[in-house]
């Protein structure tokens, strides 16, 4: 599997002016996107298609998270998105 560039996405965090906590929750919550990813056997997370994204959000709500929690770390994929189209 291609690997998710953390490091690019973290520089990308801290130039759009979010607190040092905020960058931190985003690269965790990329970090478990891509462990998901893993483990449904996903070849490239750069190109995950709507469908897939949803396979996810199921998979968030299935454990029984909270719908807060799962906005979140939808938020955090939608940033990761938006970072990979600026580079």
């Amino acid at each position: 599997m291609k690997r998710m560039n953390t490091k690019s996405f973290e520089y990308y965090l801290k130039d759009s002016g979010l607190a040092v906590r905020t960058v931190e929750e985003n690269i965790r919550d990329i970090e478990h996107f891509e462990q998901w990813a893993i483990q449904e056997n996903y070849t490239d997370m750069e190109h995950l298609n709507y469908n897939e994204l949803l396979k996810y959000v199921q998979y968030l709500k299935n454990k029984g998270l909270s719908i807060s929690t799962v906005n979140i770390r939808v938020c955090s994929a939608r940033k990761y998105y938006d970072h990979l189209k600026e580079e």
